[in-house]
């Protein structure tokens, strides 16, 4: 694995939201590297209202704390708000004015924490790009992990399509590595970089292996139990999910992950699930407490809308399911598809409730057994392993030292 070096993560969630990608690969890379992972930036009112968000830029220190003795957390904060509403009346002074706030703060921390000539890793946000250059880094790392004007609530928005998939693209060119979470993913990156390398999402198998702890908010929900686990946002079909619960009521459905809702229709249609008596909502939970809500659920579900967003994503779950030993069924995507005589793909609403009961009486034994294999091969440090060698051939390649 890499070692020894100093990594920058500009990230577009806190470290304290849901683990995805960002926080498996950072949190491993801190084993042997010192990373500073810089949260998406906000409003400095939050700071002002907040008394150690007050202190800290009293005192200067903007990064809020330290996870362990190579993590540390940088939280960035806006001097003005409309930035947007500036961009989109064809004004970029408030942008220019903001980033450099946060450019003032990202390279204050680095003196402080003593980065030197550090890989800059990058996911995409309205500001990623503008730290490209401005970090003394040796090299720059645009992971892409979605198709982000592809998302929901930004196909209606042809202004921020159109700017989302600008900057997207201006970020990928100007990364010297670019990693894809998915194949569609991977030719989408090509467009524009001819060092992009697929690398899926990973399984965390270690937590997989770990000794469930039972749940209190699941002791009274009767089997057999259908179990989603992961952000309950807007590239689910809750129709699907609303007609499992209808049709079967026996059937249990268990969501597990916090809920957002990116429209009105999507809110009225997540309030219904709730109002299913056969529908548990039991919120976002840390990752050390799923195991005991796994072991809970008899069959796991990917229930994805099928759109242009989930044509491109590759599902932190699909694994994760794997090496927790489930039998999944999933609706028509196409990283679902890689797996067949493991993942059960269904076509219709009728034909997934049909697979959910065959699974339900099934020997599934098989199955789970090749699905915890490929988990093995695809666990996170392997993941990690992986990245790791990309970098330094791509450092040999272009004659740069792994000495910070």
């Amino acid at each position: 694995m890499l070692e020894g070096q100093d990594i920058i993560c500009i990230a577009p969630n806190p470290w304290d939201d849901i683990w995805r990608r960002r926080h498996q690969l950072m949190s491993r890379f801190a084993r042997g590297n010192r990373v500073l992972y810089v949260e998406p930036a906000r409003f400095i009112l939050f700071a002002l209202l907040n008394r150690k968000g007050l202190v800290s830029l009293l005192k200067g220190r903007f990064y809020s704390r330290q996870e362990g003795d190579n993590l540390f957390i940088l939280s960035q904060y806006l001097m003005l708000p409309f930035e947007q509403t500036g961009l989109r009346r064809g004004s970029s002074v408030i942008k220019r004015i903001n980033d450099w706030f946060c450019i003032a703060m990202l390279k204050g921390t680095l003196r402080r924490l003593k980065f030197k000539k550090p890989i800059l890793w990058v996911y995409y946000t309205s500001r990623s790009g503008d730290f490209v250059g401005k970090c003394g880094e040796k090299l720059v790392i645009c992971d892409v992990f979605d198709r982000y004007a592809a998302f929901p609530y930004n196909r209606n928005d042809p202004w921020l399509k159109q700017f989302i998939d600008r900057e997207d693209a201006n970020l990928i060119e100007r990364a010297d590595v670019v990693f894809a979470s998915s194949e569609l993913l991977h030719t989408h990156c090509q467009g524009f970089s001819e060092n992009v390398h697929l690398v899926s999402n990973g399984a965390d198998t270690v937590l997989a292996d770990s000794v469930p702890v039972s749940p209190a908010d699941t002791a009274n929900i009767p089997h057999p139990v259908l179990g989603y686990v992961g952000g309950i946002f807007d590239k689910l079909d809750f129709d699907l999910l609303r007609h499992l619960a209808e049709e079967h009521p026996k059937w249990s459905i268990l969501m597990v992950g916090p809920t957002g809702a990116a429209s009105e229709e999507d809110e009225k249609r997540i309030s219904s699930l709730r109002e299913k008596g056969n529908v548990f909502f039991v919120g976002s939970k840390h990752r050390k407490e799923l195991p005991g809500y796994y072991e809970t659920i008899d069959v796991a579900l990917m229930p994805y809308e099928l759109t242009e967003h989930t044509d491109h994503i590759f599902p932190l779950k699909m694994f994760e399911y794997m090496a927790f030993r489930k039998p999944i069924v999933s609706t028509d995507i196409p990283a679902a598809r890689q797996f067949p005589g493991i993942i059960s793909i269904a076509h219709s609403r009728e034909q997934f409730a049909e697979t959910v009961s065959q699974l339900l009486g099934d020997d599934n034994g098989s199955r789970i057994q090749q699905g915890v294999a490929i988990a093995q091969q695809n666990s996170w440090d392997q993941k990690v392993k992986d990245i790791s060698q990309v970098i330094r051939d791509c450092l040999h390649e272009r004659g740069i030292s792994l000495s910070p």
